[in-house]
């Protein structure tokens, strides 16, 4: 059966991968945060020369800024399920959007409402350096949100492992000191009974042996005989006949 100190051994080690898990997206938040801001360096550039229009109407100049800045967009696509787990918008849906092409989501993320449209009643954007910057504006407080997520984690993860740590080191105190006190009780024990066998009935009889030796050695067979008949079991029931008289000492009455 496994004992606490084991339990919270395992526990230790479970919190240990977590932090050290935690810490290495930490870092890898970093490389995504620094990949970002490359990212919005030709962005930016796109933008400034299409502001106020439509998306890719540019020349060769603008065609270039933007194949590097979607090349560097499905870079930044690709840490998605690493760094950030749950993207929001508009921070997803600015990395889920190609730059290649004019589109909808485009506009709505870099641009803003410039009309309705009289017919449908739909807003029409133009590129613009306004809704460039709210767009990046918000996507980096999602980034910093994130990396405020991870430090409270790595933050509680510590805490937690020299909590557990600490516990684990009191645990093992206490066992040792339990088998400690185990082997000395099983050290008495043994002590106990060999104290009673020598002080006790085995004693005598180690007295009693020793004794007829020296009587045998000392005072020959006869003492041997008495010392080995006085060491015999007696019955205490048994009653002793008298001697019968002799035909001479009856005469004498």
């Amino acid at each position: 059966m496994a004992t606490k100190t084991t339990q919270t051994t395992h526990d230790l080690v479970t919190l240990k991968v977590q932090l050290r898990e935690a810490k290495s997206v930490l870092g890898k938040l970093g490389d995504f945060e620094k990949l970002f801001d490359q990212f919005c360096q030709p962005l930016r550039k796109a933008v400034e020369q299409l502001h106020g229009g439509r998306w890719q109407s540019g020349g060769t100049l603008t065609n270039v800024v933007v194949l590097e800045a979607d090349g560097l967009r499905l870079q930044l696509y690709e840490m998605e399920g690493v760094v950030l787990p749950h993207y929001k918008d508009p921070l997803a849906k600015l990395l889920r959007t190609s730059l290649r092409t004019d589109s909808r989501a485009l506009r709505e993320l870099l641009g803003d409402v410039a009309a309705v449209d009289p017919t449908f009643g739909e807003p029409i954007y133009t590129i613009s350096i306004h809704g460039y910057g709210r767009t990046v504006s918000e996507a980096r407080s999602l980034i910093a949100e994130r990396r405020h997520e991870l430090n409270a984690e790595i933050e509680r993860l510590t805490a937690t492992v020299e909590e557990v740590d600490s516990e684990r080191a009191s645990q093992r105190a206490h066992e040792l000191a339990m088998a400690q006190t185990g082997a000395t009780a099983a050290v008495r024990a043994k002590l106990k009974k060999g104290l009673w066998w020598l002080f006790g009935g085995g004693v005598r009889t180690a007295i009693l042996w020793l004794l007829t030796l020296i009587a045998a050695y000392v005072f020959g067979p006869k003492a041997k005989t008495w010392l080995h008949g006085s060491m015999a079991p007696r019955d205490s029931t048994s009653v002793t006949a008298p001697a019968a008289k002799s035909p001479t000492q009856s005469l004498r009455h």
